[in-house]
């Protein structure tokens, strides 16, 4: 009966497709993803300048796991892939990404058919990731290839609500569409909200299951003989320690 109810969900959301309206090319699709882009590094909704756009949405070639996924989905051989940035699920800020004033930054990849009846939209991933005043580290919005494992669990289209982990059923959008609300919305809607005890107790947990354990400090023998002296020990300043993979709270 769950399932029943999933696959429902899925289908509803997948029979949205000749809905997107898409361009009629990935060439077009790509132009209106600059075209957006390029407005709103004028207008200062994102800090890209326009260089950044013109270099970092094009077309690549995908990884190859994803060549041959594509493929092997209907044996197509028109697959297209345009990117926006790099895909980027280390979430390290030094590969290409558009940015906010607000600190929050994302990219995106996008993986399409074209052939004489149009264009499809077969794939995609877009990621946003937020400052501490939004309280969740990321969004993800996926769309899964057909015959992906997710596609089983009808949640081939679906959104990380912070972690990888989870997956919600989502509506599916086209390309254009979520690209405006990564630069327009998704945002707090009150910034400074105080945490519930709850959510304090659940990210303290969270972080001292998986927060990275420092190393020991070395001992340091005193020529004297005295007993040896963890550095650890050493009384520093509250305030002036180095922070070295922990979490400053």
């Amino acid at each position: 009966m769950a399932n029943d109810l999933l696959r429902e969900v899925q289908e509803h959301s997948l029979a949205r497709a000749p809905l997107l309206g898409l361009p009629p090319t990935s060439k077009a699709l790509l132009r209106a993803l600059r075209s957006r882009l390029t407005e709103a590094s004028n207008s200062g909704e994102i800090l890209n300048p326009l260089g950044d756009v013109l270099s970092q949405v094009t077309f690549r070639p995908p990884p190859t796991d994803i060549s041959a996924a594509a493929n092997a989905a209907g044996g197509r051989k028109d697959v297209q892939y345009i990117f926006g940035g790099d895909k980027n699920q280390a979430r390290v800020r030094d590969r290409r990404h558009f940015e906010r004033p607000d600190g929050a930054w994302f990219d995106f990849a996008i993986t399409l058919s074209e052939s004489k009846a149009g264009l499809e939209l077969l794939a995609f991933d877009f990621e946003i990731r937020f400052s501490t005043d939004a309280a969740v580290p990321f969004i993800r919005f996926d769309l899964n290839l057909a015959g992906h494992a997710n596609e089983a669990r009808e949640m081939r289209c679906h959104v990380h609500p912070g972690s990888d982990e989870i997956q919600v059923p989502s509506p599916l959008m086209s390309p254009l569409e979520i690209l405006e609300l990564f630069i327009v919305q998704l945002r707090p809607t009150r910034v400074g909200r105080a945490p519930t005890g709850f959510e304090i107790d659940w990210h303290r947990a969270y972080l001292q299951r998986h927060a990275p354990v420092p190393a020991a400090s070395p001992a340091v023998v005193p020529e004297d003989g005295a007993a040896p002296q963890d550095l650890g020990e050493t009384d520093v300043p509250a305030g002036e320690g180095e922070v070295d993979g922990g979490v400053e709270s």
